[in-house]
């Protein structure tokens, strides 16, 4: 958002001047989506009680069929 309202604020001041916005290293990316996935969870309880579950049961299978091709 900075970055954004930064680059906006140097075109207007230098129009001719061609600036590119900085990219942010992937550890940022990830920890900003983590943080972005427990809000939603945070705010919408619920969802631990569907999606839990359903990893749940997909791990068991997983595990079990491994266990039977072994």
């Amino acid at each position: 958002m900075l970055t954004a309202k930064a680059t906006v604020e140097k075109q207007q001041e230098q129009p001719n001047v061609t600036v590119q916005p900085m990219q942010k290293p992937a550890i940022i990316t990830d920890i900003g989506m983590f943080a972005w996935m427990l809000g939603i969870l945070k705010e919408n309880p619920i969802i631990i009680v569907i999606v839990l579950p359903v990893i749940a049961v997909v791990a068991y299978f997983g595990w079990y069929k491994r266990r039977i091709y072994l």
